[in-house]
């Protein structure tokens, strides 16, 4: 089997996410749905970024962008997942059903990317990527530091995004507790029958 560099990094964002929407569905945390929301975009650009470059390395390697090998397949039934999770949260105008469905979207997810990126692409011997490769010890330590590397930008990010997701929601809070203050209440005159 062939080890895809971002592989293991992608799914343990999967697994970060449906473990934020756990603790979602048990506690009803809103903050949670942030944290899960978060993890998925970030694991979304990280799947595109994947087919992008795995798309120029089919060029270069087998003479087309794509070829429709089945983790060519794989890769796109997963963007499918993640693109309709977002679909999913836009169409839910509460926020707290949408971090419900969310979140039991996700755990639907949980189950999808490990059979999408483990399974299947490995079910079959009629594929153009190599199996049972032996790298070398140089490839180890590149692909250890790439990963490392990919994961503390991983983490930055997540941290910033979160962070600037808490500020933005605190900012809409204020500007609608300005708004109220700043709305005439209409006054209600109850006159007296004879």
């Amino acid at each position: 089997m062939r080890l895809d560099i971002t592989l293991i990094f992608r799914i343990l964002r999967e697994v970060n996410a449906t473990g934020v929407s756990i603790l979602l569905v048990e506690l009803r945390d809103l903050r949670d749905d942030i944290k899960s929301s978060v993890s998925l975009s970030l694991a979304l650009l990280l799947w595109c970024l994947t087919t992008v470059t795995g798309a120029v390395f089919a060029k270069a390697e087998w003479g087309a962008y794509w070829s429709w090998d089945i983790k060519q397949i794989s890769i796109v039934l997963l963007l499918l997942i993640y693109m309709a999770y977002f679909a999913l949260r836009a169409a839910v105008d509460d926020a707290r059903k949408r971090a419900a469905v969310s979140a039991a979207y996700t755990l639907f997810a949980l189950v999808a990317v490990p059979f999408l990126t483990l399974v299947l692409p490995n079910s079959t011997p009629n594929t153009l990527h190599p199996k049972n490769t032996v790298f070398s010890v140089e490839y180890w330590v590149v692909l250890g530091a790439f990963s490392l590397g990919l994961t503390l930008i991983y983490v930055w990010a997540y941290r910033l995004h979160i962070a600037l997701e808490m500020m933005q929601r605190k900012l809409d809070l204020r500007a609608r507790v300005i708004l109220r203050k700043r709305t005439p209440t209409a006054s209600v005159t109850v006159e007296a029958r004879p």
